[in-house]
């Protein structure tokens, strides 16, 4: 199953494909990424106008999404869980084609995500996809994960305040911080700041949903009573302190790490963590205390690390254990696999950084040389590359074809067995020679699939062994 994460009516990042779409309201004019990515690296504002503006936050906004996905531990599982389970979900598709005929969606006959053989298991907990919407999380899970916070925080916890500790949250306040601070660190001509100030509404995150401030406005009251501090203070310490959080916060260990620790799935879980960091923080007093904000302030990430961990609920590994052991899953998985290598590479980064970033945006990803993917409607697939794929361009080419492959079969099995509708991102790509009016904007029937040997979906479809009728 893949999930969204979306900028306000802007522009949507599909989770654990590498890709995002704008929408109509944030449309990117011609070599609009190239130019504002330029701009935004020599920390100057690339808007002009008040379309340009929009998509400048919509891209910033959709990189941040990027960074968590490519650069983390719960990135990292999902992409593993994907990875196994959705050709496995197109397998079972011929049995239901037979019983059901061929319109979709059908009723799954695995769990969504169910792991191969190769992935040791803990218990059902470990078929669970780590990221998904607050309101999608199973009411068991949803539960299971209140106790355990109710318990350590002393207190009961409504649907709301859970929502406020929620990956959903934790993510999109992250994505909005990260938009606030380049857009308010870039340098502007008072014509660029008119249009700023004219459409606070998409980057203020108090103006926009709870998702993309509660978060960090809960840190920011922790911060204020516990530290005594001014508004000021608070809001400048908060923003390092959220950035800090919410790393370590997702950074989630491979499945493997955890079954040979027999521990528990749930205390990994970044509702969980991100509510044992804040029990953390409040314990620091002290000596202990400014220990931490020295090391805080200092950019000593993994000494603050520790100083959390040695006062939390439970003893977490550090964020460099979680990524070497991250490091060691992927490269078992990078023959044959440019992602898998792509993510391998991201946590090699990482150790090599310190392992904790408090910031996730272009930054991180122009220094991991990542990979910059969209699909709009007016220019189909834009990609931007750098590093050693620009010189090689069959690494530029393989990458390319892997991760459209990767997201078309997560976007088939997507339509078959939940949404009932499927866009090919080859035909959105406009790389589809045989792409009929539909294949863009939305089949619903397995019958509307172009009836041609070139289809990339009907040879996928016919690999699995549901053959459609010529």
């Amino acid at each position: 199953m893949r999930f969204d994460i979306r900028s306000p009516s802007l522009a949507q990042y599909h989770w654990s494909t590498l890709f995002c779409r704008f929408s109509p309201a944030a449309a990117l004019p011609e070599n609009f990424i190239f130019r504002a990515i330029a701009a935004i690296a020599q920390n100057a504002a690339p808007w002009n106008t008040e379309g340009e503006f929009r998509a400048t936050v919509a891209l910033l906004h959709e990189l941040a999404h990027l960074a968590q996905d490519l650069s983390t531990g719960i990135g990292h599982w999902d992409f593993l869980v994907h990875a196994s389970a959705t050709r496995s979900r197109l397998d079972d598709a011929a049995s239901m084609v037979r019983v059901h005929g061929p319109r979709p969606p059908y009723e799954p006959s695995a769990p969504i995500s169910a792991l191969d053989a190769e992935v040791p298991a803990t218990g059902l907990d470990t078929l669970l996809l780590k990221y998904a919407p607050f309101d999608l999380i199973a009411d068991d899970q949803r539960d299971r994960l209140r106790r355990i916070l109710e318990h350590d925080l002393g207190q009961p916890l409504g649907d709301d305040t859970l929502f406020d500790y929620s990956t959903q949250a934790i993510m999109e306040s992250d994505a909005a911080g990260e938009v606030v601070a380049y857009v308010g660190g870039m340098l502007v001509s008072p014509e660029q700041r008119a249009i700023l100030e004219g459409s606070l509404d998409l980057v203020d995150p108090r103006r926009l949903g709870k998702e993309y401030w509660r978060t960090r406005a809960n840190l920011y009251q922790v911060l204020a009573h516990h530290c005594d501090l001014d508004a000021n203070a608070t809001i400048r310490l908060g923003n390092l302190l959220f950035g800090l959080f919410a790393d370590i916060a997702l950074a989630h260990p491979p499945a493997t790490w955890v079954a040979k620790r027999s521990a528990s799935l749930d205390d990994f879980e970044p509702l969980v963590k991100f509510g044992r960091l804040l029990i953390a923080f409040q314990r620091l007093a002290g000596a202990s205390m400014d220990r931490f904000l020295t090391a805080l302030m200092e950019g000593s990430d993994l000494e603050a690390e520790r100083l959390l961990i040695e006062v939390s609920p439970i003893k977490y590994p550090a964020s460099d254990e979680v990524y070497e052991a991250w490091a060691t899953e992927l490269r078992e998985h990078s023959e044959g696999s440019m992602v898998a290598k792509l993510r391998f590479n991201a946590c090699e980064f990482r150790l090599s950084r310190g392992s904790v970033m408090r910031s996730r945006g272009l930054g991180i990803l122009l220094e991991m040389e990542a990979p910059i993917i969209y699909l709009t409607p007016d220019q189909g697939f834009v990609k931007l590359d750098w590093g050693a794929r620009i010189v090689d361009p069959s690494q530029n080419f393989g990458l390319t074809q892997e991760l459209l492959d990767r997201f078309t079969v997560m976007e088939l099995a997507d339509f078959l067995f939940r949404t009932g509708e499927f866009r090919c991102p080859y035909a959105e790509a406009q790389i589809c020679r045989v792409a009929g009016d539909r294949c863009a904007t939305g089949l619903i029937h397995l019958a509307q699939i172009p009836n041609s040997p070139q289809c990339t979906v009907r040879g996928l479809l016919s690999h699995c062994g549901v053959d459609l009728p010529h």
